[in-house]
């Protein structure tokens, strides 16, 4: 097939890449050109990629002259046009950007079958479903959501399909033995929980290890902001190196993600459980649709007036996390071994790589169908 990927253009598409969306397009269009496909990746000039690069401007230049968010805007608005120029000589069209919307001005004048992947959270905002709605849709249109709870908030699942993202289970080895240190990584911002975890460190006395990347001036500023909350049984560290980070996913005793917004899938839950680390989480989002409570991890409501299911652990918020870590610090070995191995076991079963492109690869194919 010749296939079209449409990027996000402000940050570089590559193996070293820090965010989920990012390392899902990279992951995507790598393994679309393992298995033959003719592929183009519209995305930023500076990324890394197998396929055919096309770039409407140099990244770095873009940001001085525009800003970032400017950028976003009207650099990826005109790699859409570009785009849609060229869409005749593609199989199939899919947008994986997270504003994935900049492409909906140019589908009508489009007439091959285009896939979009909702990686955000737009749908769950009415007015912003409202918004997007009004471009109207057409057939040769659908949409993969990365969950069944981001397809849920669509209210609709008309032309739509649920897509669970995937991992390399390869790359991220499962581990038999881990250290003593619970373990978070993720973005310096509050969405991301690091006041919670910074709680659950100070309340539980464990070692924790916090692996962030600080991209930006805001994220800079609100680690400053927790400066007096990171006690002498937290190590923060900046480790960006994908071989670095797999090393900290595999020694960890657990991996901790109370997420604080309706994320629609968090990629490092998988990348933790494929290594063997149990993962304790907050019941939002895919939360509830990627742990096994009990099992894998431990699912915990974030509060009393946020009940989501009747969970092994029947404290909320920050106490529910600390008892979720003491229970797995309180596992035998035997019972520990065998929550590490149902972790990996659920990444092999529904969450790899090779079944995430085998279901993209069979859409691709019912929508070229569809359009003939």
């Amino acid at each position: 097939m010749k296939i079209a990927i449409l990027a996000k253009l402000t940050k570089k598409i590559s193996p070293l890449t820090h965010s989920g969306t990012e390392a899902f397009t990279y992951e995507l269009t790598q393994h679309l050109v393992k298995r033959g496909h003719d592929v183009t990746l519209y995305a930023s000039s500076d990324s890394q990629t197998d396929a055919k690069l096309v770039s409407v401007v140099d990244t770095e230049t873009a940001k001085k002259v525009v800003g970032e968010d400017n950028m976003a805007r009207v650099y990826t608005m005109l790699l859409a046009r570009d785009l849609a120029q060229d869409s005749d000589t593609y199989d199939i069209i899919h947008n994986n950007l997270v504003h994935y919307y900049f492409l909906l001005p140019f589908v009508p004048f489009i007439k091959t079958p285009i896939l979009h992947t909702i990686h955000n959270a737009f749908f769950q905002d009415p007015d912003w479903t409202q918004a997007i709605n009004a471009f109207g849709a057409s057939k040769r249109e659908q949409k993969a959501f990365v969950s069944k709870s981001a397809q849920a908030f669509a209210r609709s699942t008309q032309n739509s399909s649920v897509i669970y993202n995937g991992i390399d289970t390869d790359m991220y080895a499962f581990q038999k033995s881990a250290s003593d240190y619970v373990l978070w990584l993720s973005r310096m911002s509050p969405d991301k929980g690091v006041e919670e975890v910074l709680a659950v460190a100070e309340k539980t006395k464990k070692p924790f290890i916090l692996n962030t990347v600080l991209s930006t001036q805001k994220e800079k500023a609100y680690k400053e902001s927790l400066k007096s909350r990171i006690k002498d049984n937290v190590t923060l560290k900046q480790e960006y190196l994908q071989e670095s980070k797999i090393n900290l996913y595999q020694n960890a005793k657990a991996f901790l993600f109370p997420i604080m917004w309706e994320e629609p899938f968090g990629l490092v839950m998988l990348e933790a459980m494929s290594c063997g680390a149990p993962v304790i989480a907050y019941a939002k989002g895919s939360v509830p649709e990627i742990i096994e409570d009990g099992k894998t991890g431990f699912i915990v409501n974030s509060s009393d007036d946020d009940i989501r299911g009747d969970f092994i652990i029947k404290q909320t918020g920050v106490a529910g996390l600390c008892e979720a870590v003491n229970k797995i610090y309180a596992l035998s070995d035997t019972e520990y071994q065998v929550m590490r191995q149902a972790a990996r076991l659920r990444v092999e079963k529904k969450f790899t790589i090779t079944k995430m492109i085998d279901s993209y690869e069979d859409l691709y194919t019912e929508m070229i169908k569809s359009n003939t």
